[in-house]
């Protein structure tokens, strides 16, 4: 989490209810809250920033979505790759979840998908068990012509902001219909080439993340 400048302290007070008293008390946050939006917002500047110097000083093709972080690099390389990124958190302070952390391998699960690498292509195929939730919800939604806020915060993540609201709309429903049918096809399964001027030098290419990515 990123911390507050204790100047901002007076903005972050909240109030709660003790149970004991039945008074309230209040408390300040030192670091900005997980669910606060302008946290999240801060963090992408962090990670980015983190991402940019790992390519730029390190040269480490690493990419990242809010605070996870992804790789492909040859197999030669690929430990050097990961135990500097590791040092480089360690080094400026910032702490990585090490038991979350997904050292190379051919086979990893990154942002829910499972990315695999053989015969000189990557694929991609979304998990039968996240497959099949998913599949649930957005049938759900169509039958029913709503969902719940839950839930469509839930395929906001996954689908965009074109189901945003509680009600779908009639561009929504068609939206979601095609992408039920598309994540049932054998399209939802991607493979693809490994292709450049490198690979033919470069026979092993690993993935690597610094976390699991399951959620």
């Amino acid at each position: 989490q990123v911390p507050c400048h204790p100047d901002s302290y007076k903005m972050t007070v909240i109030f709660l209810k003790n149970p004991d008293s039945g008074k309230a008390e209040a408390f300040f946050h030192t670091a900005q809250p997980f669910g606060s939006a302008s946290s999240v917002l801060n963090y992408c500047r962090l990670s980015q920033a983190l991402a940019h110097i790992g390519r730029v000083i390190f040269g480490i093709p690493v990419l990242n979505y809010l605070d996870d972080y992804f790789s492909v690099e040859p197999t030669g390389c690929a430990d050097s790759a990961y135990d500097t990124w590791s040092w480089l958190h360690a080094t400026l302070g910032w702490k990585l979840n090490i038991d979350k952390g997904v050292r190379p391998a051919k086979e990893v699960q990154i942002l829910g998908i499972v990315l695999s690498i053989k015969d000189g292509k990557v694929s991609f195929n979304v998990p039968d068990e996240k497959l099949s939730v998913l599949l649930d919800s957005t049938d759900s939604a169509l039958k029913e012509g709503h969902i719940s806020l839950a839930s469509c915060s839930k395929l906001y993540m996954h689908y965009g902001h074109h189901i945003s609201r509680g009600v779908l709309s009639r561009s929504a429903t068609l939206a979601l219909d095609m992408l039920g049918s598309l994540l049932r096809s054998s399209k939802a399964k991607r493979s693809v080439p490994l292709c450049g001027s490198w690979y033919s030098a470069t026979d092993n290419v690993v993935l690597y993340t610094d976390a699991s990515g399951t959620g």
